[in-house]
């Protein structure tokens, strides 16, 4: 009969905890959101796409689309925009160029669910607005 020694429960111990600590939380934006609002009578979407690679996709159907980096620091969203369309027309933003040294647009979010929440202050004021995971 094979006896297991007092060690093999501490050593378990030790393998579990290694694991998770190597484990980190999937990143809880990533994916596609929307939010629906009604400007002057006519509804309209935006949608915002967070990928795992750290590039965002804004739509908007006003005519002005962008895409962005983005990184997570807690509940800390920074993104700075490398390309700006308006009206058909792209504008690349190279932020190494000191004519084209860009903000940092630090949002606070919260997802519960299929509900996420931006808070923007940048401008001085308070914006919260509230998307929804979009289907797909």
């Amino acid at each position: 009969m094979w006896k297991l020694s007092s060690s093999w429960p501490v050593l378990g111990a030790v393998v579990v905890a290694a694991m998770a600590a190597g484990c980190h939380p999937a990143n809880p934006i990533v994916g596609k959101w929307q939010l629906t609002q009604t400007v002057m009578g006519a509804q309209l979407t935006v949608t915002r796409e967070f990928k795992s690679d750290g590039t965002e996709s804004l739509t908007n159907p006003g005519g002005m689309d962008a895409e962005m980096h983005y990184t997570v620091e807690g509940n800390q969203l920074r993104e700075k925009a490398t390309s700006i369309t308006i009206g058909g027309h792209t504008i690349k933003i190279d932020a190494s160029s000191p004519a084209n040294a860009q903000k940092e647009v630090v949002e606070t979010f919260s997802v519960d669910g299929d509900t996420l929440k931006l808070d923007n202050k940048s401008t001085g004021v308070s914006v919260t607005q509230t998307y929804t995971r979009a289907p797909g």
